[in-house]
């Protein structure tokens, strides 16, 4: 039945009826050929893009600089490492792969998305291939390795039980709080991240031990409540970015 009910059922339970209904095994078909038909170099790029929740618009230079970071851009000579990057962003675009929501003035992507349809599809690529797992509300369970975590509206408590010192990337969206206690003892859990996000969270203070992480290239506190930085910072010599906005 065409009903705004319906149709709500089916927006909240696409992943598996996508993988179920006969009726869309059109739509799964297609979808997946839309990602094996991409060079290998760009599946990495595309991936990462699912690591950010549902609906949320990306900006693209954040994009971009988490992906240099990872270390997924290689070096063309007379090109710059975000030239390069921001080269494979336009592929993906003009595959229709990826949605732009808002252009700078000088007619580049500022802000853009995953398509909503390819998420489905690609959540399960990302365990398929053990790109990265994403721990939500839908999913707050993980055992196994990864090297890459996305950490999207789960309790505290959910994620204070959770370490891994496999991880090199790690991004938090919409967490109610992150108190020093948990703080003091983190980064000395995840000693290998190369990409930490902590954009928008309910965070004041970040630990001295920061200085550890040798291999810390993206560091975002945009939009937090930290004021001060630990003398430490100065020892993460492979910083590239560090964004304080």
């Amino acid at each position: 039945d065409k009903t705004v009910f319906e149709w709500q059922n089916l927006q909240n339970s696409l992943g598996i009826e996508l993988q179920r209904n006969p009726h869309l095994s059109a739509i799964n078909k297609i979808l997946s050929l839309s990602f094996e038909d991409l060079p290998y170099n760009l599946k990495s790029y595309f991936l990462y893009l699912d690591m950010y929740p549902e609906d949320y618009y990306i900006n693209c230079i954040k994009l971009i600089r988490q992906w240099i970071a990872e270390g997924f851009v290689k070096e063309i000579e007379g090109k710059t490492f975000e030239e390069v990057a921001r080269e494979y962003l336009t592929e993906l675009i003009h595959r229709s792969l990826v949605q732009v929501s808002e252009f700078d003035f000088d007619g580049k992507a500022r802000r853009c998305r995953l398509h909503h349809l390819l998420r489905e599809i690609i959540l399960q690529k990302m365990k398929d291939f053990s790109f990265c797992h994403v721990l939500s509300k839908k999913g707050s369970n993980f055992e196994g390795l990864t090297r890459r975590m996305s950490v999207d509206r789960v309790s505290y408590d959910v994620l204070k039980g959770f370490e891994d010192s496999h991880i090199h990337s790690l991004l938090l969206f919409n967490l109610d709080e992150l108190p020093k206690s948990f703080m003091s003892t983190f980064f000395a859990n995840f000693k290998l991240l190369k990409v930490m996000d902590f954009e928008d969270a309910l965070l004041d203070f970040i630990p001295e031990d920061v200085g550890i992480l040798f291999h810390l290239r993206y560091l975002s506190l945009r939009n937090t409540k930290v004021r001060m930085l630990p003398k430490s910072i100065g020892k993460l010599q492979n910083l590239e970015t560090l964004d304080l906005k």
